[in-house]
């Protein structure tokens, strides 16, 4: 609806009982089914992907002395914040619309943030929570958050139209019709706490004049 979140529910099915995590900024809604994991709590750990990660969040760990704490999924590690197994969620490659809409939703509800990472490095603009910037997440032909020569196409963002050969090689993308319209091609930051971001746009300034993003 108009572009933003503003419910969502995130479920891990494999869990028994299931384990959730519901919100609605708009409604002041914030509920949750998330059990007490004692010894788990990482109230600075940075929460990564299980897989290989970027030479940027290597230098974004050493800047905030932030331990990694690996898991899979999107939504499980916005449900992880939740749970204090970690205090950040970053990424500089790329999910999809799907991933983030809901996650964002909840984590506002409970306190938290998501935006993307581009807005973050950004030091004029991310002074407070808000001007963390949201995906756009309307149905559309083209990418509505689309920055030229921000991302590099890959087989899992780049569309039927784009180059073959420009994606083999992982080159910037420059036309908005070479990319997934659902592809989040700026990066992504969730914190548990809206409170938290000074310190984390700070860090991660600092790590991206040392390490560049990926955006891939």
């Amino acid at each position: 609806m108009d572009g933003k979140a503003h419910a969502g529910v995130v479920l891990r099915p494999i869990a028994e009982p299931s384990e959730w995590a519901a919100g609605c900024p708009s409604e002041l809604l914030a509920m949750s089914r998330l059990p007490r994991r004692s010894g788990d709590a990482r109230s600075d750990g940075l929460l990564t992907s299980n897989g290989s990660i970027s030479a940027f969040l290597g230098a974004l760990m050493d800047e905030r002395g932030a331990e990694r704490v690996k898991a899979g999924g999107c939504g499980n590690k916005v449900l992880m914040l939740l749970e204090q197994r970690g205090g950040a969620y970053v990424q500089d490659r790329g999910v999809s619309r799907w991933d983030t809409c809901a996650a964002q939703a909840l984590l506002e509800a409970h306190g938290g943030v998501l935006g993307k990472l581009d807005a973050l490095l950004d030091d004029a603009a991310a002074k407070t929570a808000a001007a963390l910037k949201p995906y756009t997440y309307t149905a559309g032909a083209q990418n509505a958050d689309f920055v030229a020569g921000r991302a590099r196409l890959t087989p899992y963002n780049a569309s039927p139209a784009a180059p073959a050969d420009a994606v083999k090689s992982g080159e910037l993308a420059q036309d908005v019709a070479h990319v997934q319209p659902y592809s989040n091609l700026n990066g992504l930051v969730a914190l548990r706490s809206a409170d938290d971001l000074d310190a984390w746009r700070n860090a991660a300034i600092a790590a991206s004049k040392k390490e560049a993003p990926q955006y891939n």
